[in-house]
């Protein structure tokens, strides 16, 4: 009809969850709008029980003549539909005279539901692929610091490319050895004061007390031979012997042979043991001993076979920390293990 303006429920459809709980109320003054006494007599009208009105969550007034009210219960909606002739008293804003005006009070339209319902929908959709989102730019921010960790390396390799063969050795024998004692203050860290005390002392009843192995490097292919180096197996022997060890000696084994005899060790039964121990003289460095073919073999790699992982046996019988060496270039040098 002329004059008319289309009703815009679907508008407001799409501010409310319930929509079954709603009606919409026309008639309303267009000139209004900022008048809260109407705002309030309008509340105060649909919540007295003479016109079967109940609780109210909200009231909303989108649009001139137009305002929205959501009841706390759905069975309130009925009620209020069911009554006829709703006449609203409220002062008029500009001349302050109180007035009646009639008002439509009609549900809010299915068709309005069902957008209603749609757009609940998409807004839950948004809210996951939000999250998806903050999950990929996590994850896209580990990849570029993985990525600037692994450039870092790169360039560190690269710079040590341009080194002397001397330094190269002195910088990786350095990197090792850092790397060790950061593996030693993170075991450290996690011993609790109990099990640090009861670390310092080992059950030596068994006879024989333990087991040591005794390794003497004297001869090498380039390397410097250890002249009256022989007689330190039988010397240490005897010092074992005398503490209740079994004893058991090699001499001069090449590199392969020496990783052979800890992986033997690694996978013997010591259970008949209460301590197992290892000697070996040969030519080396801080972190590394020399084979009888000049191979330099990393400690921690012969060590890592005599571990409590692969070896349990040996629980409580290895102390990860008694390991020691002094590095005498040119001289002697003993580990002790």
């Amino acid at each position: 009809m002329p004059g008319v303006r289309p009703r815009r429920q679907n508008n407001m459809a799409a501010i409310v969850r319930r929509p079954e709980s709603c009606v919409v109320v026309r008639g309303l003054p267009e000139n209004e709008h900022e008048n809260t006494d109407l705002t309030l007599r309008l509340y105060m009208y649909f919540t007295t029980s003479l016109i079967g009105g109940g609780k109210i969550a909200f009231v909303l007034r989108p649009e001139e003549g137009t305002a929205l009210i959501e009841f706390v219960e759905e069975s309130t909606v009925k009620k209020v539909l069911a009554q006829r002739g709703h006449i609203l008293k409220y002062r008029r804003l500009h001349d302050d005279e109180e007035v009646e005006i009639p008002l439509q009070v009609e549900p809010l339209s299915p068709e309005a539901a069902v957008l209603n319902r749609m757009l609940t929908h998409t807004e839950e959709k948004l809210t996951m692929m939000r999250e998806r989102v903050l999950a990929l730019t996590q994850k896209l921010d580990d990849v570029t610091l993985e990525k600037e960790e692994l450039q870092a390396r790169v360039d560190e390799l690269e710079r040590r490319q341009g080194l002397s063969p001397d330094d190269a050795v002195r910088a990786l024998e350095s990197e090792n050895e850092r790397l060790r004692n950061q593996l030693y203050r993170k075991r450290q860290s996690q011993v609790s004061p109990k099990d640090h005390m009861r670390s310092k002392s080992y059950n030596m009843s068994h006879k024989p007390r333990g087991l040591a192995v005794i390794i003497n490097n004297t001869k090498f292919l380039r390397l410097q031979e250890r002249v009256g180096a022989e007689a330190d197996t039988a010397r240490v022997t005897n010092l074992f012997q005398q503490l209740d060890f079994d004893v058991t000696s090699h001499s001069n084994l090449d590199h392969a042979k020496m990783v052979d005899v800890f992986i033997e060790l690694g996978q013997a039964d010591h259970s008949n043991y209460d301590c197992f121990a290892c000697c070996i003289m040969s030519h080396g460095t801080s972190s590394k001993v020399f084979s009888s073919n000049d191979v330099g073999i990393d400690i921690c790699e012969l060590m890592k076979h005599v571990k409590i992982e692969r070896c349990p046996s040996l629980e409580a019988k290895v102390n990860p920390n008694s390991s020691s060496s002094k590095p005498v270039r040119g001289k002697r040098f003993r580990a002790v293990l």
